[in-house]
Protein backbone atom coordinates (compact mmCIF):
# COMPACT_ATOMS: atom_id res chain seq x y z
CA UNK A 1 0.00 0.00 0.00
CA UNK A 2 1.02 3.34 -0.80
CA UNK A 3 1.68 5.67 1.77
CA UNK A 4 -0.16 9.07 2.48
CA UNK A 5 2.74 10.94 1.88
CA UNK A 6 3.37 9.56 -1.89
CA UNK A 7 -0.56 9.46 -2.87
CA UNK A 8 -0.15 13.61 -1.77
CA UNK A 9 3.17 13.58 -3.76
CA UNK A 10 1.27 12.16 -7.00
CA UNK A 11 -1.75 14.54 -6.68
CA UNK A 12 1.21 17.42 -6.28
CA UNK A 13 2.58 16.32 -9.68
CA UNK A 14 -0.83 16.05 -11.63
CA UNK A 15 -1.77 19.28 -10.37
CA UNK A 16 1.19 21.26 -11.42
CA UNK A 17 1.22 19.23 -14.99
CA UNK A 18 -2.69 20.48 -15.23
CA UNK A 19 -1.39 24.33 -14.47
CA UNK A 20 0.74 24.53 -16.84
CA UNK A 21 -1.01 22.57 -19.76
CA UNK A 22 -3.34 25.14 -19.33
CA UNK A 23 -0.66 27.95 -19.13
CA UNK A 24 0.32 27.04 -22.35
CA UNK A 25 -3.00 26.53 -24.28
CA UNK A 26 -3.95 29.33 -23.05
CA UNK A 27 -0.70 31.35 -24.60
CA UNK A 28 -1.16 29.48 -28.07
CA UNK A 29 -4.95 30.65 -28.24
CA UNK A 30 -4.21 33.92 -28.29
CA UNK A 31 -2.87 35.46 -31.91
CA UNK A 32 -1.19 38.34 -30.28
CA UNK A 33 0.99 35.83 -27.86
CA UNK A 34 1.39 33.27 -30.54
CA UNK A 35 3.17 36.28 -33.02
CA UNK A 36 4.36 38.64 -30.72
CA UNK A 37 2.25 41.09 -30.84
CA UNK A 38 2.17 44.13 -28.43
CA UNK A 39 -0.93 46.29 -27.66
CA UNK A 40 -1.23 49.23 -30.17
CA UNK A 41 0.21 52.28 -29.66
CA UNK A 42 -1.13 53.79 -32.75
CA UNK A 43 -4.86 53.89 -34.08
CA UNK A 44 -6.56 55.60 -37.48
CA UNK A 45 -9.45 57.85 -37.92
CA UNK A 46 -10.91 59.63 -40.64
CA UNK A 47 -11.16 63.44 -40.19
CA UNK A 48 -13.57 65.71 -41.57
CA UNK A 49 -11.89 66.49 -44.69
CA UNK A 50 -11.42 62.55 -45.76
CA UNK A 51 -8.41 61.97 -44.48
CA UNK A 52 -6.98 59.01 -42.70
CA UNK A 53 -4.49 60.10 -39.93
CA UNK A 54 -2.79 58.14 -37.65
CA UNK A 55 -3.00 59.21 -34.04
CA UNK A 56 -1.63 57.95 -30.65
CA UNK A 57 -3.16 55.91 -27.95
CA UNK A 58 -4.55 57.66 -25.63
CA UNK A 59 -4.08 61.37 -27.00
CA UNK A 60 -3.37 63.22 -23.73
CA UNK A 61 -2.42 66.58 -25.34
CA UNK A 62 -3.26 68.54 -27.84
CA UNK A 63 -3.22 72.10 -30.18
CA UNK A 64 -6.64 73.97 -31.06
CA UNK A 65 -5.97 75.31 -34.50
CA UNK A 66 -8.99 76.64 -35.38
CA UNK A 67 -11.28 79.52 -33.23
CA UNK A 68 -14.43 77.69 -33.53
CA UNK A 69 -13.01 73.93 -32.62
CA UNK A 70 -12.24 75.48 -29.05
CA UNK A 71 -14.95 75.32 -27.39
CA UNK A 72 -15.68 72.04 -28.49
CA UNK A 73 -12.56 70.74 -26.89
CA UNK A 74 -13.44 72.91 -23.27
CA UNK A 75 -17.09 71.08 -23.60
CA UNK A 76 -15.28 67.63 -24.02
CA UNK A 77 -12.14 68.10 -21.97
CA UNK A 78 -12.41 71.69 -19.85
CA UNK A 79 -9.42 72.34 -22.04
CA UNK A 80 -7.40 69.98 -19.55
CA UNK A 81 -5.07 68.85 -22.31
CA UNK A 82 -4.93 71.60 -24.34
CA UNK A 83 -1.37 72.59 -25.42
CA UNK A 84 -1.91 75.33 -27.61
CA UNK A 85 -4.75 77.41 -29.41
CA UNK A 86 -5.54 79.84 -31.88
CA UNK A 87 -7.28 82.14 -29.39
CA UNK A 88 -6.07 85.10 -26.96
CA UNK A 89 -7.59 85.79 -23.90
CA UNK A 90 -8.28 89.49 -24.41
CA UNK A 91 -10.49 88.16 -27.79
CA UNK A 92 -12.61 85.22 -25.75
CA UNK A 93 -12.61 86.59 -22.43
CA UNK A 94 -15.92 84.09 -21.51
CA UNK A 95 -13.73 81.09 -22.65
CA UNK A 96 -10.96 81.76 -20.65
CA UNK A 97 -13.43 82.49 -17.45
CA UNK A 98 -14.84 79.23 -18.42
CA UNK A 99 -11.70 77.12 -19.03
CA UNK A 100 -9.00 79.50 -16.59
CA UNK A 101 -6.18 76.55 -17.93
CA UNK A 102 -6.51 78.02 -21.39
CA UNK A 103 -4.57 80.62 -19.95
CA UNK A 104 -1.49 77.94 -19.98
CA UNK A 105 -1.85 77.04 -23.41
CA UNK A 106 0.95 78.27 -26.27
CA UNK A 107 -1.14 81.05 -28.40
CA UNK A 108 0.20 80.27 -32.21
CA UNK A 109 -1.11 79.64 -35.77
CA UNK A 110 -2.39 81.68 -38.09
CA UNK A 111 0.04 84.36 -38.89
CA UNK A 112 1.74 83.38 -35.76
CA UNK A 113 2.42 80.10 -36.04
CA UNK A 114 6.14 79.07 -34.50
CA UNK A 115 6.44 75.13 -35.04
CA UNK A 116 9.23 75.43 -32.64
CA UNK A 117 7.30 76.78 -29.93
CA UNK A 118 4.59 74.11 -30.83
CA UNK A 119 7.27 71.15 -30.55
CA UNK A 120 7.70 72.46 -26.80
CA UNK A 121 4.71 71.74 -25.96
CA UNK A 122 4.90 68.71 -27.45
CA UNK A 123 1.22 67.65 -28.53
CA UNK A 124 -0.03 64.41 -29.17
CA UNK A 125 -2.31 65.65 -32.18
CA UNK A 126 -3.16 69.09 -33.40
CA UNK A 127 -6.84 70.08 -34.80
CA UNK A 128 -7.28 72.42 -37.17
CA UNK A 129 -9.86 73.45 -40.17
CA UNK A 130 -7.66 73.44 -42.97
CA UNK A 131 -4.82 71.11 -44.11
CA UNK A 132 -1.82 73.88 -45.01
CA UNK A 133 -0.42 72.90 -41.76
CA UNK A 134 -0.52 69.09 -42.22
CA UNK A 135 2.77 68.03 -44.30
CA UNK A 136 4.65 70.98 -41.45
CA UNK A 137 3.25 68.50 -38.90
CA UNK A 138 3.64 65.30 -39.99
CA UNK A 139 7.66 66.23 -40.71
CA UNK A 140 8.33 66.68 -36.91
CA UNK A 141 6.05 63.29 -36.66
CA UNK A 142 2.67 65.11 -35.10
CA UNK A 143 -0.69 64.35 -36.73
CA UNK A 144 -3.11 66.46 -37.95
CA UNK A 145 -6.61 66.11 -38.16
CA UNK A 146 -9.23 68.57 -39.92
CA UNK A 147 -12.29 69.32 -37.88
CA UNK A 148 -13.66 71.98 -40.00
CA UNK A 149 -17.68 71.90 -40.44
CA UNK A 150 -19.85 74.83 -41.66
CA UNK A 151 -23.51 73.18 -40.90
CA UNK A 152 -25.08 71.95 -37.41
CA UNK A 153 -25.11 67.81 -39.08
CA UNK A 154 -21.17 68.30 -39.89
CA UNK A 155 -20.98 70.43 -36.17
CA UNK A 156 -22.14 67.16 -34.72
CA UNK A 157 -20.00 64.64 -36.84
CA UNK A 158 -16.90 66.80 -35.54
CA UNK A 159 -18.12 66.86 -31.89
CA UNK A 160 -18.37 62.82 -32.23
CA UNK A 161 -14.89 62.49 -34.10
CA UNK A 162 -13.59 64.90 -31.08
CA UNK A 163 -14.67 63.00 -28.38
CA UNK A 164 -13.85 59.71 -30.12
CA UNK A 165 -10.13 61.11 -30.10
CA UNK A 166 -10.02 62.21 -26.76
CA UNK A 167 -11.95 59.14 -25.01
CA UNK A 168 -12.95 58.65 -21.79
CA UNK A 169 -15.98 60.77 -20.98
CA UNK A 170 -15.94 62.70 -23.73
CA UNK A 171 -17.46 60.40 -25.39
CA UNK A 172 -20.47 60.61 -23.10
CA UNK A 173 -20.30 64.55 -22.83
CA UNK A 174 -20.37 64.58 -27.24
CA UNK A 175 -23.72 62.70 -27.52
CA UNK A 176 -25.41 64.37 -24.78
CA UNK A 177 -24.90 68.07 -26.65
CA UNK A 178 -25.51 66.06 -29.90
CA UNK A 179 -28.68 65.12 -29.02
CA UNK A 180 -29.43 68.39 -26.97
CA UNK A 181 -29.02 70.32 -30.46
CA UNK A 182 -31.24 67.73 -32.25
CA UNK A 183 -33.97 68.40 -30.05
CA UNK A 184 -33.78 71.69 -29.79
CA UNK A 185 -33.48 72.06 -33.41
CA UNK A 186 -36.76 69.88 -33.66
CA UNK A 187 -38.83 71.94 -30.70
CA UNK A 188 -38.43 75.26 -32.66
CA UNK A 189 -38.88 73.68 -36.48
CA UNK A 190 -41.86 71.99 -34.96
CA UNK A 191 -43.54 75.46 -34.76
CA UNK A 192 -41.75 77.69 -37.05
CA UNK A 193 -42.60 74.92 -39.98
CA UNK A 194 -46.58 75.80 -39.53
CA UNK A 195 -45.93 79.69 -40.25
CA UNK A 196 -46.41 80.81 -43.45
CA UNK A 197 -44.11 82.98 -45.48
CA UNK A 198 -45.77 86.07 -45.19
CA UNK A 199 -45.72 85.55 -41.60
CA UNK A 200 -42.04 85.64 -41.16
CA UNK A 201 -40.00 88.43 -40.88
CA UNK A 202 -37.22 89.17 -43.50
CA UNK A 203 -33.83 89.20 -41.15
CA UNK A 204 -30.50 90.98 -42.23
CA UNK A 205 -27.39 89.46 -40.71
CA UNK A 206 -24.42 91.84 -40.87
CA UNK A 207 -20.34 90.69 -39.35
CA UNK A 208 -19.71 94.15 -39.82
CA UNK A 209 -20.89 97.73 -40.38
CA UNK A 210 -18.12 99.48 -41.51
CA UNK A 211 -17.57 98.30 -43.83
CA UNK A 212 -20.62 96.48 -44.09
CA UNK A 213 -20.46 92.78 -44.52
CA UNK A 214 -23.45 91.04 -44.57
CA UNK A 215 -23.96 86.91 -44.64
CA UNK A 216 -25.95 85.52 -46.69
CA UNK A 217 -27.20 81.65 -48.31
CA UNK A 218 -25.23 78.39 -48.19
CA UNK A 219 -24.22 79.41 -44.67
CA UNK A 220 -25.11 78.60 -40.81
CA UNK A 221 -26.45 82.12 -40.48
CA UNK A 222 -28.88 81.29 -43.63
CA UNK A 223 -29.44 77.88 -41.50
CA UNK A 224 -30.66 79.18 -37.97
CA UNK A 225 -32.27 82.06 -39.64
CA UNK A 226 -34.93 79.79 -41.59
CA UNK A 227 -34.82 77.34 -38.83
CA UNK A 228 -36.11 80.41 -35.94
CA UNK A 229 -38.69 81.26 -38.67
CA UNK A 230 -36.91 83.81 -40.47
CA UNK A 231 -36.16 84.36 -43.85
CA UNK A 232 -32.80 85.55 -45.02
CA UNK A 233 -32.73 89.39 -46.51
CA UNK A 234 -29.47 88.90 -47.72
CA UNK A 235 -30.16 85.48 -49.48
CA UNK A 236 -29.33 87.19 -53.05
CA UNK A 237 -26.09 86.85 -51.83
CA UNK A 238 -23.54 83.50 -51.18
CA UNK A 239 -21.25 82.93 -48.62
CA UNK A 240 -20.11 84.45 -45.30
CA UNK A 241 -19.37 88.26 -44.43
CA UNK A 242 -19.89 88.81 -47.81
CA UNK A 243 -19.51 93.28 -48.47
CA UNK A 244 -22.50 95.16 -49.40
CA UNK A 245 -24.23 98.53 -50.20
CA UNK A 246 -26.35 101.44 -48.46
CA UNK A 247 -28.47 100.54 -51.57
CA UNK A 248 -28.60 96.65 -51.43
CA UNK A 249 -29.61 96.92 -47.66
CA UNK A 250 -32.49 99.08 -48.81
CA UNK A 251 -33.34 97.36 -51.82
CA UNK A 252 -33.65 94.09 -49.40
CA UNK A 253 -35.36 96.59 -46.71
CA UNK A 254 -35.17 94.15 -43.30
CA UNK A 255 -37.76 93.76 -40.56
CA UNK A 256 -34.67 92.81 -38.61
CA UNK A 257 -31.29 93.44 -38.73
CA UNK A 258 -29.04 91.27 -36.43
CA UNK A 259 -25.31 92.48 -35.88
CA UNK A 260 -22.17 91.10 -34.70
CA UNK A 261 -21.58 91.06 -30.89
CA UNK A 262 -18.36 93.39 -31.76
CA UNK A 263 -20.85 96.00 -33.87
CA UNK A 264 -22.40 99.24 -32.48
CA UNK A 265 -26.12 99.34 -33.54
CA UNK A 266 -25.84 103.27 -33.40
CA UNK A 267 -23.86 102.96 -36.67
CA UNK A 268 -27.17 101.58 -38.31
CA UNK A 269 -29.41 103.25 -36.13
CA UNK A 270 -27.95 106.45 -36.88
CA UNK A 271 -27.09 106.14 -40.74
CA UNK A 272 -29.01 108.79 -42.42
CA UNK A 273 -28.92 106.68 -45.46
CA UNK A 274 -31.06 103.71 -43.70
CA UNK A 275 -33.27 105.70 -41.85
CA UNK A 276 -36.36 104.92 -43.90
CA UNK A 277 -36.34 100.55 -43.92
CA UNK A 278 -38.53 98.94 -41.73
CA UNK A 279 -35.64 98.05 -39.02
CA UNK A 280 -34.78 100.56 -38.67
CA UNK A 281 -37.71 102.89 -37.94
CA UNK A 282 -39.35 99.88 -35.47
CA UNK A 283 -35.83 99.55 -33.88
CA UNK A 284 -35.52 96.76 -34.54
CA UNK A 285 -31.56 96.11 -34.15
CA UNK A 286 -29.85 93.73 -32.36
CA UNK A 287 -26.37 92.48 -31.32
CA UNK A 288 -26.15 88.62 -31.05
CA UNK A 289 -25.31 86.89 -27.83
CA UNK A 290 -21.87 85.85 -27.45
CA UNK A 291 -20.33 84.07 -24.65
CA UNK A 292 -17.42 81.31 -25.08
CA UNK A 293 -17.83 82.04 -28.77
CA UNK A 294 -20.14 84.00 -31.12
CA UNK A 295 -23.89 82.21 -31.11
CA UNK A 296 -24.30 83.03 -34.67
CA UNK A 297 -20.96 81.09 -36.11
CA UNK A 298 -19.76 77.81 -35.99
CA UNK A 299 -19.36 77.19 -32.37
CA UNK A 300 -21.61 74.84 -30.10
CA UNK A 301 -23.88 78.00 -28.35
CA UNK A 302 -25.88 77.52 -31.94
CA UNK A 303 -27.91 75.45 -30.00
CA UNK A 304 -28.52 78.39 -27.95
CA UNK A 305 -28.59 80.87 -31.22
CA UNK A 306 -31.44 79.06 -32.43
CA UNK A 307 -33.74 78.92 -29.76
CA UNK A 308 -33.17 83.33 -29.27
CA UNK A 309 -33.59 83.63 -32.42
CA UNK A 310 -37.09 81.94 -32.77
CA UNK A 311 -38.07 84.02 -29.56
CA UNK A 312 -36.64 87.49 -31.18
CA UNK A 313 -38.92 86.05 -34.69
CA UNK A 314 -42.04 85.13 -33.00
CA UNK A 315 -42.27 85.96 -29.27
CA UNK A 316 -45.71 85.19 -29.31
CA UNK A 317 -44.95 82.02 -29.81
CA UNK A 318 -42.36 81.23 -27.61
CA UNK A 319 -43.69 82.78 -24.53
CA UNK A 320 -42.87 79.66 -22.55
CA UNK A 321 -39.09 79.69 -23.29
CA UNK A 322 -37.26 81.23 -20.98
CA UNK A 323 -34.02 82.21 -22.12
CA UNK A 324 -32.18 83.07 -19.58
CA UNK A 325 -32.90 79.71 -17.65
CA UNK A 326 -32.26 77.83 -21.37
CA UNK A 327 -28.38 79.81 -21.07
CA UNK A 328 -27.71 78.87 -17.60
CA UNK A 329 -29.06 75.43 -17.87
CA UNK A 330 -26.61 75.00 -21.25
CA UNK A 331 -23.72 76.50 -19.42
CA UNK A 332 -24.06 74.57 -15.92
CA UNK A 333 -24.18 71.05 -18.55
CA UNK A 334 -22.00 71.89 -21.24
CA UNK A 335 -19.70 74.50 -20.11
CA UNK A 336 -18.28 73.78 -16.77
CA UNK A 337 -19.39 76.49 -15.36
CA UNK A 338 -22.94 78.07 -13.12
CA UNK A 339 -23.86 81.76 -14.29
CA UNK A 340 -25.76 84.06 -12.45
CA UNK A 341 -28.64 86.12 -13.56
CA UNK A 342 -26.24 88.94 -14.51
CA UNK A 343 -23.57 86.42 -16.01
CA UNK A 344 -26.90 85.06 -18.29
CA UNK A 345 -27.68 88.52 -19.26
CA UNK A 346 -24.32 89.86 -20.10
CA UNK A 347 -24.17 86.81 -22.58
CA UNK A 348 -27.29 87.26 -24.33
CA UNK A 349 -26.41 90.84 -25.32
CA UNK A 350 -23.05 90.44 -25.95
CA UNK A 351 -21.12 91.93 -23.53
CA UNK A 352 -17.69 90.82 -21.83
CA UNK A 353 -17.43 88.92 -18.49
Amino acid sequence: MYNKTFIKFIFSVFALLFLTINIIGCRESSPAASKGVSTPTMRTVTDMSGQSVQIPIPVQKYAAGWYAHNEILVMLDHADGMAATHMRQHDFPWLYKIAPKMTDALSTFGDNFNLEKLLSRKPDVVFDSTDKNRAKLASVNIPLVNCYFDNYDDMKRAVTLTADILGGPAVERANEYNSYLTEKMSEIKNITEKIADRDKPKVLHLQSTAPLKADGRHTIIDTWISVAGGINAAAEIEGNMQSVSNEQIIKWDPDIIILDASCNPDDILNRAALKNIKAVKNNSVYINPRGGFAWDRYGIEGALQIQWAAKLFHPGRYQNLDLQREVKVFYEKFLWTKLTNDDADKIMHGKNP
